[in-house]
């Protein structure tokens, strides 16, 4: 067996409809399966070959799309490596300070404080680092306007909207055909490409402004060895169809790789073992029919397992563990169904993956209402990165479990003044600051032994400069051309009434926290 690769550029938006969409909401699929990629090039070959409605009558359109060919799964790029589902055997920690980042429950025992690690990813084996892997998808509304009168006036009549999700243009994803070199060079032959490019449309609207893609395919080469020498870990690069059975019995169904390769070596060795699995619904519309096809279930991508032997693994052995894991196992594996890879990765770390840097078009705000619920948006992340920061000063600040210094965060707090006249906060609070504190005082002692950020909080009233919030800018995530577009300009008195009455209550909590342990003590 050989493989041809076949690497999908999106050209412009695509929508490749996922379960559960509605009229109103359409989702989009992150993955182009093995069903879209041989739906395209089986239209494409019927309109080159000039065979209409009697497709089905040719011997080489059958041979090709429902005998000999596997049309593998075309999954997003992940740093110029195709990415692939995760095994659900692994765990990620929830907080990875002081414990692995990963379990791989194949050689790890299931510990507190892990959650599974689901999705798709390229796992760097040298490294052992995980990229997840990222699609970049839009929401656009429409609205329907199918009488020459709607399309001349612009809008529905009968007020019928609806919204597309779909893939963003300039992706690039990456399939596979898998079948003998003969059948392969065949049927490329007879795909009308350009420099090993086919221009082509597909899913949803494709004949309006989505779908248009861009397939270019590899030449033939020999599809990956296998090295095995012992017990083997296998994970479903697509869902397995069963022939028959009960796909919440996993182990059930996953025997028929047991089976086939005990066939195919003429032995009776190979067992199942361990196995992590989980069921999914599949089902398509398919379009030459105007329907949709029964919906049945299988195991979804990424189930994992084990497949063990007696005895020493040999060459036939391997030789057979390929024609496995390449052909697929159950049914409709012409569609990429049931394909099998191994999975030999120490995975350690969750890396960070790189998108690249994509010019995105920046829509003016045009009208008061709009502009106005802009607004509201970044004062309200603003005060949530303030209220945020405040907690992690008063985390670190050392506060004594005594009631005077309880009481001093709330005459502090008091200091601020009323929030409806926050202009003037800074000005109110520094004056509050020098008329009452007196030298000597346990509330002056008590200033100087708090610290934020390396300085005492006294030493910041006093001067009255450098406060702890402008070393940080609480605003740089959002887009500057925002920013400005909203004229949203913060005056320095509602940053300083924000965050040091937040530091205020934190403080304070924190001290009656302490006071209710020291009492409990006692």
């Amino acid at each position: 067996m050989e493989i041809v690769y076949i690497s999908l550029k999106t050209v412009s938006p695509v929508i490749l409809t996922a379960p559960g969409s509605s009229q109103i909401m359409t989702t989009c699929n992150d993955s182009f399966s093995g069903t879209v990629l041989r739906g395209v090039l089986a239209n494409v070959y019927i309109q080159q070959n000039n065979l209409g409605i009697h497709a089905d009558e040719n011997e080489n359109f059958c041979r090709f799309f429902f005998d000999k060919l596997r049309f593998i799964q075309a999954n997003v790029v992940v740093h110029g490596h195709r990415s692939s589902y995760l095994p659900l055997s692994l765990m990620k920690a929830k907080d990875s300070q002081n414990m692995p980042e990963i379990l791989d429950l194949f050689k790890d025992n299931s510990k507190a404080g892990y959650k599974s690690l689901k999705g798709m990813a390229w796992v760097d084996s040298l490294t052992g680092t995980l990229y997840p892997a990222e699609v970049c998808r839009s929401v656009s509304f429409h609205m329907s306007r199918s009488s020459c009168s709607e399309r001349i006036g612009g809008h529905s009549k009968d007020g019928k909207v609806f919204t597309y999700e779909s893939i963003d243009k300039g992706q690039v994803f990456q399939g596979a055909l898998v079948g003998d070199k003969e059948d392969l060079e065949d049927f490329l032959k007879q795909l009308p490409l350009q420099n090993n490019i086919l221009r082509c449309r597909l899913g949803r609207s494709r004949y309006t402004q989505y779908g248009q893609c861009e397939l270019t395919f590899s030449d033939p080469e020999p599809i990956p060895t296998v090295s095995v020498s012992k017990d083997v870990d296998l994970v479903l690069d697509t869902p397995l169809i069963p022939l028959s059975g009960n796909v919440s019995l996993a182990e059930d169904v996953l025997q028929c790789v047991a089976d086939s390769m005990n066939t195919l070596t003429g032995t009776s060795d190979f067992f199942i073992g361990k196995v992590f699995g989980a069921s999914q619904n599949v089902e398509n519309f398919v379009g030459i029919w105007g329907m949709h096809r029964q919906q049945v279930q299988a195991l979804t991508a990424g189930t994992a397992f084990e497949l063990l032997k007696k005895t020493e693994w040999t060459k036939t052995d391997q030789n057979a563990l390929q024609n496995v894991l390449y052909k697929g196992m159950g049914i409709r594996c012409e569609e990429g169904f049931g394909q099998i890879r191994i999975w030999q990765s120490d995975v350690k770390r969750v890396g960070r993956t790189e998108l690249g840097e994509k010019e995105k078009s920046f829509v003016p705000i045009q009208s008061a209402e709009s502009r106005k619920i802009v607004l509201y948006i970044l004062k309200k992340y603003q005060s949530e990165q303030l209220k945020q920061q405040a907690y992690n000063d008063a985390k670190q600040m050392k506060v004594e479990s005594v009631s005077s210094v309880t009481h001093m965060f709330a005459r502090l707090e008091s200091w601020l003044g009323d929030r409806r006249n926050i202009s003037k906060s800074r000005e109110r609070f520094h004056q509050r600051f020098q008329e009452e504190l007196r030298h000597g005082s346990p509330f002056e002692s008590h200033l100087r032994r708090l610290f934020i950020q390396g300085r005492s909080l006294y030493d910041i009233f006093e001067q009255d400069s450098d406060m702890p919030y402008e070393k940080t800018n609480c605003l740089s995530q959002i887009p500057e051309k925002l920013i400005a577009a909203a004229d949203f300009y913060p005056l320095d008195s509602e940053l300083f009434y924000e965050y040091w009455s937040w530091l205020f209550r934190h403080g304070r909590k924190q001290s009656i926290r302490l006071n209710r342990e020291r009492k409990e003590e006692e």
